[in-house]
């Protein structure tokens, strides 16, 4: 990576991010996000009014210790904070949470399956199918929230969506690895940012 002449970054943010901490010289040849394949299945816009969040999914204890993930960010419990906080807020202005995660496998981890099916059953969640297409579903989408770091909120940028992170974690990111994008890290921030996205 060091070592590559060429980068497609985000914008001028990400790449004054890479000249900073990338010695080599390079040249950028795209400011446009590559997409890969993001689903083939259309999404079909709900009547209601709905807030799309995007998470990681948690891997096994097991599994995070013998790949080194020791990230708080990686901890389930925290995953499932990010959801718990985005739906009580939810509910107090009467939108519906859609979840697009990634590709559940046999390495998640029972206790976020287990809190998503609850909250499936007791119709707090609606968890798309994994086929269901990201760009359709960020460009039908009016607001966005996202875990931390992921790639989806320079995606939503790129479409001129509303994208916020939300950390469910008091651990200040480096605004630099942020690469502009804006993050919350208070439940009171999200309801505020709820009311003047859908209660206007």
């Amino acid at each position: 990576l060091i070592n590559w002449d060429y980068f497609s970054v985000w914008g001028k943010n990400h790449e004054s991010y890479l000249k900073k901490n990338i010695k080599n010289k390079f040249d950028v040849i795209s400011y446009k996000p590559i997409f890969l394949n993001t689903g083939y299945i259309e999404f079909k816009i709900p009547k209601e009014k709905f807030v799309t969040i995007f998470d990681i999914t948690p891997a096994r204890p097991i599994f995070r210790k013998s790949n080194y993930f020791s990230s708080e960010f990686a901890d389930t419990k925290n995953v499932i904070k990010f959801i718990d906080d985005i739906i009580k807020i939810s509910k107090i202005h009467n939108v519906k949470v859609i979840l697009k995660n990634k590709r559940l496998s046999g390495n998640s981890d029972k206790k976020y399956l287990n809190y998503l099916n609850k909250q499936i059953i007791s119709n707090n969640l609606l968890l798309l199918n994994e086929n269901v297409s990201s760009i359709s579903l960020i460009k039908s989408s009016k607001l966005i929230i996202s875990y931390p770091l992921t790639s989806i909120s320079k995606l939503s940028s790129y479409f001129n969506i509303s994208n916020f992170y939300y950390s469910p974690i008091d651990i200040n990111i480096d605004k630099e690895r942020l690469l502009g994008s804006e993050i919350l890290y208070k439940k009171d921030e999200l309801d505020k940012l709820f009311s003047n996205t859908f209660d206007t």
